[in-house]
């Protein structure tokens, strides 16, 4: 009977700290807490206001033109061609021979 009332009194514990741990507070509806009752809506009310679509602009695109400036290539170092090459985008590598490097810069 010992055992009996210890878990009887610890249930009455229990269910005591339950109640004043859950029971309901009172709501505060004047703190600074963001939440439904103080949000304050920037938007008007009412119908949306409808504006007339403006007309589009026309994009033209203006084309690439390469201006080619007069380069000697035949007195250019392979190190030059090199560079040369690598800034008009033509594939060249430093394993190639000079005449190659100009074939594939000409052609």
């Amino acid at each position: 009977m010992n055992i009996e009332l210890i878990i009887g009194a610890a249930i009455v514990v229990l269910l005591i700290s339950m109640y004043f741990k859950h029971r309901s507070k009172p709501v505060d509806m004047n703190h600074k807490a963001p939440n439904v009752h103080n949000v304050v809506s920037k938007t008007p009310n009412g119908p949306a206001k409808v504006e007339a679509a403006k007309p589009a602009k026309k994009v033209t695109k203006k084309k690439a033109t390469k201006k080619a400036a007069k380069v000697d290539l035949d007195s250019m170092s392979k190190n030059d061609l090199l560079a040369h090459a690598k800034a008009n985008g033509v594939k060249a590598n430093a394993s190639m021979n000079k005449a190659a490097i100009l074939a594939a810069i000409k052609g």
